[in-house]
């Protein structure tokens, strides 16, 4: 027995821990990373989409999809993947590694923002929280969105208005509305929302709003106005369109998805549901952001300026996503280190006399005893039995998770913390090898009709033809972008869109949504799950 508590204890050390995760994260982001086929139902291949045109065209100041002008989105994230595209050319690998370095950076300065005002070890916690939780570790992770990098640029850009004005080292207010800047160029206005909403948060901390009225702030704010001046005046003289167009696009894009929009189920339906979709989505450790609703934890905030700060810029800017109806959780990830730091602080000071810290760690440690069971059943399940080395992978998991599942009954918090994260690191690798694999076999089939008709049609120019390209619904635009993605990586060129059949030297990609024309006929169709499509040429 005591050879066994030396062992276990072994496996709590910290150093131990970090090295553990350190070896499993590679494999969890990883495997299969590169292997996803695009889904035709996700902003993914919008973003591989207007890089590719990029890299095609050369012009990568004024962002094209299907040729068209892109006005969306601005350009920055797409210039990072492009980056990618070049070096690597147009792989789906080259289109994920930048949201893999955009987590490991967002998780990077949770880490350092948090060291400075909570300690080391609790801002390792803080940022594992960020690592580790559900949607991102089990979705987001996988999938070359923008959300993720645009959170840390975010994230930073709030933590900074601390800096400046708390602190009142004022260079960081000029870092902040740079990064304010490159969020606006990655998103579009909400950067402008988030970083206005915060600065209530700052005013709240000062106790008032005279500290804003300084000259280093208005040279701040200049800056950040300045960069987005510069490189509009640059893309206007490239695109000759109505810059009332061009920012009432962006505008749009941040308010399509107001309550004005659905109708009154679907507003309660959200109202209602988001406090719980808010913890759900972003478990485990946003079950520990309860110890918020007791009356202690109001005196550590007076204590700690800096999570009194993140916590007022999280109940101010949340609310713009509670109102809102349609929101993906994606949209809420560069607030969770606003809560994960005041959190883990929190907690490390009330350790021994919260309940809600014991029971929420007990409940884990339950759930998380059991991952060796989960990977020794998993062996008995066709899935896994059909997957490649899926029942090796099974039992090497097993016995790798043995150790941690034992160790996590007599870890303190931190312990407690960092043993979650090798145990959801495990079970993210075995997702990546039982669910990912055959994922991937459906998607590799789904999309296998496709690049099937597309080989058989080489010869002519690909284009859409899409008469409703203005009013058509955001699902058909995504097949679109999949579709035209696909072409372009095969011919090198751009797939442009047309709503009237203006070229009959090329072929077009017709939905069957749309008669095909007079004088046109089928040459091949290729399907998706519920839209049949036919290439289609000019009769002779």
């Amino acid at each position: 027995m005591v050879q066994l508590n030396k062992i276990l204890e072994f496996f709590r050390q910290k150093q131990v821990l970090l090295l553990s995760i350190a070896v499993l994260l590679p494999f969890a982001l990883f495997i299969n990373l590169g292997e996803i086929p695009i889904n035709l139902h996700t902003d993914e291949s919008r973003r591989a989409l207007v890089a590719l045109e990029m890299v095609i065209s050369g012009n990568y100041l004024s962002p094209t999809l299907n040729g068209i002008p892109y006005l969306n989105k601005p350009p920055f994230y797409n210039w990072i993947i492009a980056g990618f595209f070049k070096v690597m050319g147009p792989t789906l690998l080259a289109n994920r590694l930048p949201m893999i370095l955009s987590l490991l950076f967002f998780v990077w300065v949770t880490f350092v923002e948090g060291k400075k005002r909570i300690g080391t070890n609790n801002a390792i916690v803080a940022a594992i929280a960020v690592l580790v939780c559900g949607r991102i570790l089990f979705y987001d992770s996988f999938i070359g969105l923008i959300d993720i990098g645009y959170s840390a640029v975010t994230f930073l850009a709030i933590s900074y208005l601390y800096t400046g004005f708390y602190k009142r080292r004022y260079a960081y207010l000029y870092y902040s509305y740079g990064l304010m800047a490159i969020g606006f160029l990655m998103k579009g206005i909400p950067s402008f929302v988030f970083q206005g909403l915060s600065l209530f948060a700052i005013a709240f901390v000062l106790k008032g709003i005279k500290p804003l009225f300084n000259k280093h702030h208005f040279g701040a704010a200049f800056f950040g106005l300045a960069i987005l001046v510069a490189y509009y005046f640059f893309y206007f003289q490239e695109l000759h369109i109505p810059a009332a167009e061009v920012f009432h696009t962006l505008l749009d894009q941040s308010t399509r998805r107001g309550p004005a929009h659905f109708s009154m189920d679907e507003k309660l339906n959200h109202w209602l549901g988001f406090p719980l979709e808010l913890i759900y989505h972003f478990l485990p450790f946003t079950l520990f952001g309860l110890v918020f609703v007791f009356r202690k934890s109001r005196q550590y905030l007076a204590e700690n300026p800096y999570c009194k700060f993140l916590i007022a810029a999280y109940l101010i800017n949340i609310p713009i996503y509670w109102y809102s109806v349609q929101v993906y959780p994606r949209y809420l990830f560069p607030f969770l280190p606003l809560l994960f730091i005041p959190v883990m602080g929190y907690i490390n000071n009330n350790i021994k006399t919260d309940k809600v810290v014991f029971y929420g760690s007990l409940l884990f440690k339950c759930l998380l005893s059991l991952v060796p069971v989960f990977f020794l059943a998993a062996c008995f399940i066709p899935q896994v039995q059909e997957a490649s080395n899926g029942i090796v992978t099974s039992i090497v998991l097993c016995i790798i998770s043995i150790p941690f599942a034992f160790a996590i009954w007599k870890a303190d918090f931190f312990q407690t913390s960092l043993l979650i994260a090798v145990l959801l690191l495990c079970i993210r690798i075995g997702f990546n090898t039982f669910i990912l694999t055959d994922r991937i076999a459906y998607l590799v089939a789904k999309n296998k009709n496709i690049e099937i008709a597309l080989e058989k049609a080489k010869g002519l120019p690909f284009r859409i033809y899409h008469p409703e390209m203005n009013t058509d619904p955001e699902v058909y635009d995504y097949v679109h972008n999949s579709v035209s993605y696909l072409v372009s990586v095969q011919e090198g060129e751009i797939c442009f869109m047309d709503s009237v059949l203006q070229h009959p030297e090329a072929q077009y990609i017709i939905s069957d949504r749309y008669e095909i024309p007079n004088g046109w006929k089928a040459f091949t169709t290729f399907h998706d799950d519920h839209l049949r499509f036919s290439i289609i040429r000019k009769q002779k």
